[in-house]
């Protein structure tokens, strides 16, 4: 550290140096002092070097999907992604159920179209529905009428 100083009073103002270049440069000079020391690695942690990534790890261990389906942190992405989806669908399907929306099967299996009236009736489509709206249409006449 001293050696550093030195080069720096032809540059740097000698006040400068005594007073505030440690403090200004902490950050530094903390590096400079344990440059040589081998870095600091919390427990249950590895260094840089040697942290895999996900896909790596699935590859060195040979991990099938198969196997993916039954694993929470060795996934890989795209099985990640399906899951979410997966979940969300199921939170959005909940949410419609709670609005009051119907199962398909049931809206479908009480529709016309399925049930098909107008082959009851041995007309076409077309005129049933549009013996329908007259029909309609003269109910709402007749209620005019009374109110």
């Amino acid at each position: 550290m001293p050696y550093v100083k030195a080069q720096m009073e032809d540059i740097i103002p000698s006040d400068y140096l005594q007073r505030h270049f440690d403090g200004d440069n902490i950050t530094s000079l903390k590096k400079l002092m344990t440059a040589g020391e081998a870095p600091v690695v919390k427990p249950g942690f590895c260094s840089w070097r040697y942290a895999y990534s996900i896909d790596r790890i699935i590859e060195k261990l040979a991990i099938t999907e198969a196997e993916m389906k039954h694993l929470d942190c060795l996934v890989s992405k795209g099985i990640k992604r399906n899951r979410k989806n997966d979940t969300n669908r199921q939170k959005d399907e909940e949410k419609r159920r709670k609005a009051g929306a119907v199962e398909r099967e049931s809206y479908e299996g009480n529709s016309l179209s399925k049930m098909k009236p107008w082959e009851a009736e041995g007309i076409s489509r077309k005129t049933w529905y549009k013996k329908r709206k007259l029909e309609a249409s003269s109910v709402h006449e007749s209620i005019k009428n009374i109110g």
